[in-house]
């Protein structure tokens, strides 16, 4: 893409044992400007073949070699060299080798979110320079990786591959699956294709020579959702757009649709420029839905519109609509706002010409639809990350209770005949047994918040959904059964004396740092 080339230098030291040498005459590597045949730029050194820019090792004033000095400057730029691949190679293993872990992960569902990180819940960021993602794709060709293989070309894994990406990011993006994200883009899919259904039916046709035309192109037009955009050899980048569009004589996608949810909103033009211009205007159009704000606790969302421009020999991204807002700060949809495309959006700019005259219907959507919209892919994604913290409780919570369990047996097993009914046991069999008591302790205060988060979290929304709701109801009270079988448990615990029959409750809980109060 014309905006993200960079022209890149390659400084080398000469060794210091050709210092005592003259400048003759500097050595000359020529490389051409890509995409200009007749540019011609003068370099001390050829470029690096993947685009890569290498150590800085001096200063020009280090540059010029004279021909006597050229082979013993060669052994030394050869040495540096060699260490220089050898260095690469072993940052780019290192790079694979996570990258294919987070993969895995991924794939099994063990990946554990780390939270407060630049993309959020939803954005996964690996450094992979080029060099390996080219050794990653070689490993995963590797009959033992067949099963990842899969998942990752043919499977719902999601991942951008950008050479070079924002400032700040890094190379190899996993897009996590989001409620928000696939309620959203399916339910402006919807809202598409039932408008291109009735364009194909003639429904919206007004112009009766256009109209066969119009219908037959409409007809044509189908969603394919999360289709990659890949570029051509050598960049070998890739994006995932979160909604796209194709006409079926076309092999990209001519409209695509982009969610900023956990995303910042900044990124936005530049993943259109980078769908416009990097495709070489076969993407005619890129619709950027920012709600980024409401992610981060505000109300606010916008909507932006970008197309493809000729211009000259090259293709640019112009910007039709700008951050337009469809709900205001307060949540509520903007009076008069509409978000507004056209079939022509849908024809990538070279491809109108080969179609006969044809009616360039068109579609509004309203504040208060997207806004409809929004509600429901909120209500979604609540209801799913509160599903979410339910079910990890509900695991918990086993755990906990079978460990609360064995702390009854052994309270059982162990009790005295005397009178008072006492349990006995010895000191290590008692710090055995209140050690697991803290972790019971530390297990019930941690499903305790998460079900706090869970009560907030479905407080948000109405019309909840009703399996959720019963699940949730179910997860309190299996936390506060846990907290009753604790305080029983606790009770026991301080009844308990030594084997010799006399108390040792209060040196017990002195060694843990405990008061002896109840």
């Amino acid at each position: 893409m014309g905006s993200d080339h960079q022209p890149e230098s390659l400084n080398r030291k000469a060794n210091s044992i050709t210092s005592h040498f003259k400048f003759t005459k500097p050595l000359l590597a020529t490389s051409q400007k890509a995409g200009d045949a007749s540019s011609t730029v003068w370099r001390l050194f050829p470029l690096i073949s993947d685009g890569e820019t290498d150590t800085d090792l001096g200063s020009t004033s280090d540059r010029g070699v004279s021909v006597s000095s050229q082979s013993t400057y060669s052994l030394a730029s050869g040495s540096s060299g060699a260490r220089a691949s050898r260095g690469r190679a072993r940052r780019d293993a290192s790079d694979v080798k996570r990258v294919l872990k987070t993969i895995t992960q991924v794939k099994g569902g063990t990946y554990k979110v780390k939270k407060g990180g630049p993309g959020g819940k939803y954005l996964v960021q690996r450094t992979l320079h080029h060099s390996g993602y080219k050794l990653l794709r070689e490993e995963l060709k590797k009959p033992e990786n067949k099963e990842l293989l899969d998942y990752v070309d043919k499977g719902r894994f999601r991942f951008d591959y950008i050479r070079r990406p924002c400032k700040g990011d890094k190379q190899f993006v996993i897009h996590m699956p989001s409620s928000f994200h696939e309620a959203m883009a399916g339910k402006l899919s919807d809202r598409i294709v039932w408008w291109l259904r009735d364009i194909a039916n003639g429904a919206l046709c007004n112009v009766d020579s256009r109209k066969e035309e119009t219908m037959k192109i409409a007809n044509g037009i189908s969603s394919t959702l999360a289709t990659r955009v890949k570029y051509d050899e050598p960049r070998d980048d890739q994006m995932e757009p979160d909604l796209s569009f194709t006409n079926e004589d076309c092999i990209d996608a001519d409209l695509v649709v982009e969610v900023a949810w956990s995303q910042s909103n900044l990124k936005l033009p530049y993943r259109a420029t980078r769908y416009i211009e990097g495709k070489q205007g076969a993407i005619r159009t890129v619709i950027g839905i920012n709600m980024n704000d409401i992610y981060r606790g505000g109300c606010r969302a916008t909507f932006s519109v970008w197309k493809a421009q000729h211009d000259g020999d090259k293709w640019r991204r112009t910007t039709e609509v700008d951050n337009k807002e469809f709900l205001d700060e307060n949540g509520q949809p903007v009076d008069h706002c509409e978000l507004l495309i056209s079939l022509k959006d849908f024809i990538c700019v070279e491809q109108t010409s080969e179609f006969g005259d044809f009616e360039d219907v068109s579609l509004k959507i309203p504040s208060t639809t997207l806004y409809d919209f929004y509600n429901f892919s909120f209500r979604r994604h609540i209801m799913s990350e509160a599903n979410e913290g339910i079910n990890g409780v509900k695991k918990k919570a086993n755990d906990t209770s079978g460990k609360l369990s064995d702390i009854e047996r052994i309270m059982l097993e162990q009790r005295t005949r005397n009178t008072r009914g006492r349990a006995a046991m010895g000191k290590t069999e008692l710090a055995d047994v209140r050690a697991t008591i803290l972790e019971i302790e530390k297990s019930i205060g941690e499903m305790k918040t998460t079900m706090e988060d869970v009560n907030e979290m479905m407080g948000k929304v109405g019309n909840r959904m009703e399996r959720v709701e019963k699940q949730r109801a179910e997860a309190n009270n299996t936390v506060s059964e846990l907290e009753t079988r604790l305080a029983n448990a606790r009770a026991e615990e301080e009844r308990v004396v030594g084997a010799n029959g006399k108390s040792i409750r209060s040196r017990v809980r002195s060694a843990f740092g405990l008061s002896s109060k109840k």
